[in-house]
């Protein structure tokens, strides 16, 4: 009986310590490197945490749908065709810095250092990529879907898209 309970004791702590920091989700920027480590970055993919600010409307179906086909504008893919190239020579840096050098991110330029903060959806662009604003050029297709989810949002674009389109053909 006794082993019994402290069985379940101890099973219960340990779930209590994966719920609060379960290892699988903690990413690599909140692990405390030694010096001589190298700085990882990750892309976010969009806004910061924006997994976990879905739209309320949110349809994981319709959103697949958007994701093969929805139109988008060239001054935005031409904005996240720059931006991703700054972020991949920026990845390049952090790759190629030596182990010695304690903080590679002084290897970067602003423009690199801005790429990545697009791509995190931190800083300037964590404004701009909130779901409650209109579309914008500063969006990462991914936030650029997830506004798309707003039906008043999705019929703005739609029309200003066919406006433009309509001038295009005159």
């Amino acid at each position: 009986m006794l082993k019994s309970v402290i069985r379940l004791i101890f099973i219960s702590f340990l779930i209590y310590l994966w719920v609060s920091n379960p290892f699988p989700f903690v990413s690599f920027e909140d692990i405390n490197f030694n010096s001589q480590s190298q700085k990882i970055v990750t892309i976010r993919g969009g806004a910061k945490g924006y997994r976990s600010r879905k739209p309320k409307n949110f349809d994981a179906n319709f959103h697949r749908i958007l994701q093969k086909g929805f139109p988008d504008w060239e001054r935005r893919i031409e904005y996240e065709q720059k931006q991703r190239k700054l972020y991949e020579s920026a990845q390049n840096k952090f790759k190629m810095s030596p182990l010695g050098i304690s903080s590679p991110d002084k290897l970067l330029s602003t423009e690199e250092k801005d790429a990545i903060a697009y791509f995190q959806g931190t800083g300037f662009y964590a404004d701009c990529q909130k779901l409650e604003e209109r579309p914008n050029v500063f969006d990462t297709r991914e936030t650029f879907l997830l506004k798309m989810h707003n039906t008043k949002m999705r019929e703005n674009f739609l029309n200003g898209l066919n406006r433009l389109s309509e001038k295009n053909l005159e």
